[in-house]
């Protein structure tokens, strides 16, 4: 295999249709879901196999560093995220909006009970106005004024510059915080990461698989626990998500997890945990017909047993 890095989508896109590449190395690539969508519909020869929601867009917050280190900042920007708009931007519509577990699977909640979630509340495909009151409030009892100054980081990878533009604009708006956007290179954005160097952070998280145990894993190992605690060896992790993660894995009865699973989201939320997931995208991986028995998987580990007819 041949390998080449490919940052731009347009590029990307003009790979696939002039034959220069054949494929991704994964079901991740920097086309949008949009993106991807037309470059199907586009290319004869191609196929674009889907995957279900296991990749969450999230925003990470460094709780070593002001204004986030405050709880109730944490919980003002979950409050204040308006979703809908930029899975539209970036899916048409095609992406699902979420909690911290992924829509759609036995552990879910229904759409119907996420729509009462503070948060995730919409009416007439607008924010809730309690949602934007309470966060105004939280703010306050912070003693942060609306004028905040903040730095948003965004690697150049996957779409995150352009969602950092989006959650600037509706910060400024509705909280009126002026963001500063911080676009780094790939490689550099991970070595500020893990350094602790940004404030906050639009970044993705990719499931190898949809266990629960892997999705709240995230929480008590890892690399997010890291990151928003500051950087590396610095993990901040949430009282008494540990224990109901432990439970849960142990627990037989099917609905009985699911309750503990919720009860995992709830206390990251109520307790001012420091992910506020965006959105979940439909994992997409485009194959060029000449590559045969191609078979794709949720974690897209498909490279056994692959061949190309005609030649690659």
């Amino acid at each position: 295999m041949n390998h080449f890095v490919i940052i731009d989508s347009s590029r990307t896109i003009a790979a696939f249709k002039t034959g220069q590449v054949l494929t991704s190395n994964q079901a991740v690539t920097n086309l949008t879901t949009l993106e991807a969508q037309r470059l199907d519909q586009e290319m004869d020869n191609l196929t674009m196999h889907w995957g279900g929601p296991t990749n969450a867009q999230n925003i990470y917050m460094n709780t070593a560093k002001p204004p986030f280190d405050n709880v109730n900042v944490r919980k003002a920007l979950h409050l204040a995220l308006y979703r809908q708009p930029i899975i539209e931007a970036f899916s048409g519509g095609r992406d699902l909006m979420g909690y911290l577990n992924p829509p759609g699977f036995w552990y879910s909640r229904t759409q119907e009970e996420y729509d009462q979630l503070p948060g995730y509340r919409e009416l007439n495909g607008e924010k809730h106005p309690d949602d934007l009151a309470e966060a105004r409030r939280l703010l306050r009892e912070a003693d942060i004024t609306p004028d905040l100054k903040v730095t948003l980081s965004a690697r150049n990878c996957c779409g995150y510059p352009d969602q950092a533009v989006q959650v600037k604009e509706q910060l400024k708006r509705d909280l009126g915080w002026d963001i500063d956007i911080q676009t780094w290179e790939s490689s550099a954005g991970f070595n500020a990461y893990w350094a602790g160097d940004f404030q906050f952070m639009v970044q993705a998280s990719v499931l190898n698989n949809t266990s629960p145990d892997a999705i709240h894993s995230r929480w008590v190992s890892g690399a997010v626990p890291q990151w928003v605690g500051g950087g590396r060896g610095k993990f901040f992790t949430v009282e008494g998500v540990e224990d109901l993660y432990e439970k849960q894995m142990r627990e037989p009865d099917q609905q009985k997890r699911k309750l503990l699973i919720n009860r995992i989201e709830d206390t990251l939320y109520d307790a001012g945990g420091a992910t506020a997931t965006i959105y979940w995208v439909m994992r997409h991986h485009p194959v060029e017909h000449r590559i045969q028995n191609f078979n794709f998987t949720v974690d897209g580990r498909t490279w056994e047993h692959v061949w190309c007819n005609p030649g690659c």
